[in-house]
């Protein structure tokens, strides 16, 4: 049988992991924890250096896989610039992965 699996992405901004764990193992994120536990979840790390570690910056270089380098991206309104797929164009174009979900 060949079903399309749903994919939801949600990005967080500005969440720390270390915090984020602590405040879970003391019970104060009940909800988010059930949510992480049932999700698949991705930590990036920054291969740039300030000031290339805006949000707009990191967003471009994750949805696109590309480094800061090749695509240029300063500016909040130039994230549409790289001409380049994004992770949702590589995923609409085979029908989604299966099991893919990230947070």
């Amino acid at each position: 049988m060949n079903r399309k699996t749903r994919v939801i992405l949600l990005e967080f901004n500005e969440l720390t992991p270390i915090l984020m764990d602590r405040f879970i193992a003391e019970g104060r994120l009940p909800n988010f924890e059930r949510f992480r536990r049932e999700s698949e979840v991705f930590t990036t790390e920054a291969a740039e250096s300030p000031p290339f570690l805006e949000p707009w910056i990191q967003w471009v270089t994750v949805h696109t896989g590309l480094d800061y380098s090749d695509h240029q991206v300063v500016r909040l309104n130039e994230g549409h610039k790289p001409q380049t797929k994004r992770i949702w164009d590589v995923l609409s174009a085979v029908g989604s992965l299966p099991g893919f979900v990230a947070a």
